[in-house]
């Protein structure tokens, strides 16, 4: 499982950053870090594919939370 709320605090994102850079809702943020929703994989796909200099090391190695 993508742990979406560990990739946004590594790189110092608000919800509302990456749901304006993926186009969804803060809610929808929200509810993928909780776990009710899933991270569909185009917006992976486009997380990994960032032209931002964004660290992606945790979405590709799942829970790295320490």
């Amino acid at each position: 499982m993508v742990d979406l709320k560990l990739f946004r605090e590594t790189n110092n994102l608000l919800q509302k950053d990456l749901a304006e850079f993926l186009g969804v809702s803060i809610a929808f943020i929200s509810s993928i870090e909780k776990g009710q929703a899933k991270l569909p994989s185009d917006k992976l796909v486009k997380l990994l594919d960032n032209d931002r200099q964004w660290d992606t090391d945790s979405l590709l190695n799942g829970n790295t939370r320490m």
